[in-house]
């Protein structure tokens, strides 16, 4: 594993350092889990899935890539698939392509088209936005704008809409609840079904973002001057003093779907795999356990830190699961490192 060195806060806002490091394993189905020829690289940056480089997710993070598949020879209109780990069940609804025909508030159905494979896209997830009840002002699905399926009236001609191939089994849409009926009313709507990670801007995540601990103890020092000039609370119009501001919340950094955040893993668990192959619907494997563990030398000699799992990100497509991992030490924030004599760090695997 190359290490990767990630400066970084926890939640309660004591700065840490973070020692990363990426294992890479061949996933075939009916046999052990073996080091991989071929690693998956660290990213990092955003592209495909989400950058690797996070000192510190207080979760596990479950991610699944790929496409989802119906029994070998056979077609599906819709069926259940999902992920089960150590006995824990996180399901999708999973159906063939339809369509919604509205025409005013009435709403139908067509029936799903059989399939063999579905690709995981977001774009496949209910949400979208909805450009027909005020043109002037589209709508935006938060959880999901890049989905589909959200509508909020009807309109008075015949119009088509393409319904989500991923629902949430637990609330499928139906024709008497596919309109959301008011857009104040948009977090009554469906979550999305998701099995990949969820994007920095999507709701509920972007509620957790905000400042590192040290700027928004930078900008508590400019509101208080503010307050200070101000004239007195209260006496008119722009005398109310600004909000503090919003400090990060580490779960921000977690990107799976709230259903595959996990308290943290050991590694060793036990993971089945529903419908993500076509020749084995389901599919068990346990993790490969033993976790490394890092260490970091500042000049005083190495510390030896135990590591955490962040992140499994799962890959039937290209038969392979990588494991990230994390090791971290508290220090005394930026201007600590100054008095660093040395720099090493490193994994023993």
């Amino acid at each position: 594993m190359t290490p990767h060195l990630i400066p970084g806060h926890v939640a309660d806002g004591t700065p840490i350092l973070s020692v990363l490091g990426k294992e890479t394993f061949d996933l075939v189905p009916g046999e052990e889990l073996t080091y991989a020829d071929e690693e998956i690289p660290f990213r990092e940056s955003d592209d495909d899935l989400e950058s690797d480089l996070v000192a510190f997710k207080p979760m596990t993070d479950i991610l699944l890539t790929g496409s989802v598949f119906s029994p070998r020879g056979k077609q599906a209109l819709h069926m259940n698939v999902g992920i089960t780990v150590n006995g824990v069940i996180y399901g999708v609804r999973v159906f063939g392509n339809r369509k919604a025909v509205v025409s005013g508030n009435s709403v139908r159905f067509s029936e799903p088209e059989p399939f063999e494979s579905i690709p995981i896209e977001l774009s496949r997830c209910y949400g979208g936005i909805d450009s027909t009840t005020r043109p002037q002002e589209p709508l935006s699905f938060q959880p999901n704008p890049q989905g589909t399926g959200f509508l909020v009236s009807g309109t008075d001609s015949v119009m088509e809409l393409r319904l989500p191939n991923f629902e949430n089994p637990n609330k499928v849409l139906t024709p008497d609840t596919f309109l959301v009926k008011s857009f104040e009313k948009w977090r009554e709507a469906p979550m999305p079904a998701s099995l990949g990670p969820m994007p920095r801007d999507s709701w509920p995540r972007c509620s957790l973002a905000g400042m590192s601990p040290d700027q928004a103890a930078d900008q508590e020092v400019e509101r208080r001057k503010r307050i200070q000039a101000m004239p007195e609370i209260g006496a008119g119009r722009g005398t109310y003093p600004p909000a503090p501001p919003p400090i990060l919340n580490p779960e921000y950094h977690q990107c799976a779907p709230r259903g595959l955040q996990f308290p943290v893993l050991s590694g060793s668990e036990t993971i089945t795999l529903h419908y993500f192959h076509p020749d084995h619907p389901s599919w068990q494997f346990q993790l490969p356990g033993g976790p490394p563990t890092a260490w970091l030398d500042t000049g005083r000699g190495a510390d030896s830190m135990p590591m955490s799992l962040q992140t499994v990100e799962i890959r039937p497509d290209l038969g392979k699961i990588a494991l990230t991992w994390r090791g971290s030490v508290y220090y005394g924030g930026l201007d600590a490192m100054r008095n660093f004599t040395r720099l090493d760090y490193g994994i023993d695997e």
